[in-house]
């Protein structure tokens, strides 16, 4: 699955940190972590009953308005894809100074990702102040997206372009 690179075998692969390979290998349908958070498993990106990946249902492009005073331009496309059987996003500009463009969608629970951000071809940070939420699904397929910090502030959004 595209999301497997952050479950048991992906662990020395992508991930150095053991306690993400903890949180992200459980393969039950939801557990709560010890600290009472809930935690999705890797196992949410298995098939759905149309035969597709579960990852085809974020595939696309998304035409993101963002919130003005975040350094960031006020408009711009989120391009979501798979490569080397990963989801992953990109927009036309880095999240922070010396960030690649391309970061890894990592799950944070039930259509919601961190950005895992990437310097010199490396994981860099797993960003966990910026949230993508494909929560609205049309057909099985994100009808757009929405981005916010961990606090909950509104950082953008966006409906799917294709």
């Amino acid at each position: 699955s595209p999301l497997a690179a952050y479950g048991p075998a992906g662990c020395g692969r992508r991930v150095q940190s053991l306690d993400w390979c903890l949180l992200f290998g459980m393969r039950t349908s939801r557990r709560r972590a010890d600290s009472g958070a809930e935690v999705w498993p890797a196992s949410t990106a298995s098939d759905n009953e149309q035969g597709r990946p579960a990852s085809a249902r974020y595939v696309g492009a998304y035409d993101v308005t963002i919130t003005e005073g975040i350094g960031w331009p006020t408009a711009a496309q989120l391009e979501v894809y798979e490569q080397d059987g990963m989801l992953r996003g990109q927009f036309p500009f880095p999240m922070h100074p010396g960030d690649e463009l391309a970061f890894d969608m990592v799950p944070a629970g039930r259509d919601l990702f961190n950005p895992g951000l990437f310097h010199d071809g490396e994981l860099f940070n797993i960003e966990m102040g910026v949230i993508f939420d494909f929560g609205e699904m049309a057909d099985d397929r994100a009808v757009g997206v929405s981005m916010r910090s961990a606090n909950g502030f509104f950082l953008g959004e966006g409906p799917r372009a294709r």
